[in-house]
C-alpha cells in the first residue's frame, strides 16, 4: 500500500515507485517527486486527510519515517533505502480518481536526514531505464 504507520515499534516505512506504469489505476498515480537530493514531494494515500489517524503520525513526528525508492516497476520488487525523512508544507489537496470524480489526499514535502548520492539521485530521475 505504499506505507504502513507501525505503531507499535513507532516507525513508518514508505516505498515509492518513481516512474509509475500509464496503465495504473488513475487514483493510485501521485506526483512523488524528487525536488533535489534531500527532498521529496510526496503524497498520502488516496481518501485521506490531514485529519487522519495514519497521517496525524506522519506529520507529528509520532513515527519515523523510512525512505525506500524504486525507479520503475522494471526494476522488480528492490528498492533503494533513501534513509530517515521528516515532514514539511503539509497540505490537505485532491486527485483524480476514476470516472472524473476527485479524491481527498494529503501532499508534503520530506525532508532527508541525509543527501542521496548523485549518481543514485540521476539514476532514479532519468526517464531512460539501463
Amino acid at each position: 500500500y505504499g506505507y504502513k504507520v507501525d505503531y507499535e515499534s513507532g516507525t513508518c516505512p514508505i516505498f515509492v515507485t518513481y516512474h509509475k506504469s500509464d496503465e495504473i489505476s488513475s487514483s493510485i498515480q501521485y506526483a512523488d517527486e524528487l525536488l533535489d537530493s534531500t527532498t521529496m514531494r510526496w503524497f498520502t494515500r488516496s481518501k485521506r486527510t490531514t485529519a487522519s489517524r495514519e497521517v496525524q503520525a506522519i506529520i507529528s513526528g509520532d513515527v519515523a519515517l523510512h525512505l525506500f525508492v524504486k525507479k520503475d516497476d522494471a526494476d522488480g520488487r528492490a528498492f533503494y533505502y533513501l534513509g530517515e525523512a521528516r515532514t514539511r508544507d503539509v497540505v490537505d489537496t485532491e486527485m483524480p480518481g476514476e470516472n472524473g470524480a476527485f479524491l481527498p489526499v494529503v501532499k508534503m514535502k520530506l525532508d532527508l536526514k541525509n543527501p542521496i548520492d548523485d549518481g543514485l539521485y540521476r539514476y532514479l530521475t532519468s526517464r531512460i531505464s539501463d
